[in-house]
């Protein structure tokens, strides 16, 4: 498997600090209104958010460079680093399987398997796009916006 060091680094500093932003934001959401599940919801969510931007972000600067081959890898490793890079990963409290299984080590581990989950189904999704780009742009043929640039 190809990789790209600059998109691995990448994407492991955006994970990295998205997902210690979304556990912070979790924490201090639970900690305003004395309801924890609110706090759980706001760290899924927060990071959700960061795992979908990072993949867009990250989509978009490999087809400017050139680099499609290269993208699911590059992001699934990056996005690996970074999620053990946060605290919260370190104490099993970074995503969803808190909620289910208390904090810990197979917290830990499964929060991984899911972060991994989400993140390869959405670099699919858009790599599909990213190898063959004439097909996301053939959706559009036949729209009014190729209708002026046809003239």
């Amino acid at each position: 498997m190809d990789i790209q060091v600059g998109t691995v680094w990448r994407a492991a500093v955006i994970t990295a600090v998205g997902g210690t932003v979304a556990a912070l934001s979790g924490a201090l959401i639970a900690g305003a209104g004395n309801d924890i599940s609110r706090g759980y919801v706001m760290r899924v969510a927060v990071l959700t958010v960061v795992v979908l931007a990072t993949v867009v972000i990250l989509a978009g600067r490999s087809v400017r460079l050139g680099q499609r081959h290269t993208f699911a890898g590059s992001v699934m490793l990056g996005s690996a680093i970074g999620f053990l890079l946060d605290p919260a990963t370190w104490g099993g409290r970074a995503y969803v399987a808190q909620v289910v299984l208390g904090s810990g080590l197979l917290a830990a581990v499964v929060d991984l398997l899911l972060l991994l989950v989400l993140t390869g189904a959405l670099t699919v999704t858009l790599g599909a796009r990213l190898v063959r780009p004439e097909a996301s742009r053939s959706l559009h043929a036949n729209s009014y916006v190729s209708e002026g640039y046809r003239s």
